[in-house]
């Protein structure tokens, strides 16, 4: 897409190497990993990795332009399992809620750890309000992660 050092590129593949290569190292699988690591230590109780399209009652309907024909669609029952560790996960806003200030401050990383991933990329298509770190990127003084499936 570009010379080194000179543009910056958006990729889920990168989450889902992350995935393997964690499952490799731990010898368990990225929903026991996450059920220990992530969902217990933050008591996330209505967090779950994704079996197909189906969602745990009671849920909003989703709906999405990310469509063939560019309109509006019903993506309630889309089944996220397809994109593994880069967004295979349900939750409801409760959880996300508690999940998102773990995540902007690194709660559960170590103060090394959350300094790099405050370390903001700046090449384009990033702009002087939007910059990407390690897995999180900062908008007009907003933490967080568009959370796209691209």
């Amino acid at each position: 897409n570009f010379a080194p050092n000179t543009g910056w590129h958006y990729s889920n593949t990168n989450y889902v190497l992350l995935g393997m290569l964690i499952e490799q190292v731990t010898g368990k699988p990225i929903p026991t990993v996450l059920a220990e690591r992530i969902y217990k230590p933050l008591g996330l109780k209505q967090t779950s990795w994704a079996k197909g399209g189906a969602m745990p009652a009671p849920y909003a309907r989703g709906f999405t332009l990310q469509t063939l024909d560019n309109k509006r669609a019903d993506a309630t029952s889309r089944d996220p399992s397809w994109a593994f560790t880069a967004g295979e996960m349900i939750s409801t806003m409760v959880d996300l809620r508690t999940w998102i200030g773990s995540y902007a401050t690194g709660s559960l990383i170590s103060p090394e750890m959350q300094k790099q991933r405050l370390h903001w990329v700046t090449f384009p298509p990033m702009t002087p309000q939007e910059k990407y770190g390690l897995g999180i990127d900062i908008d007009n003084g907003w933490l967080g992660h568009t959370s796209d499936l691209q």
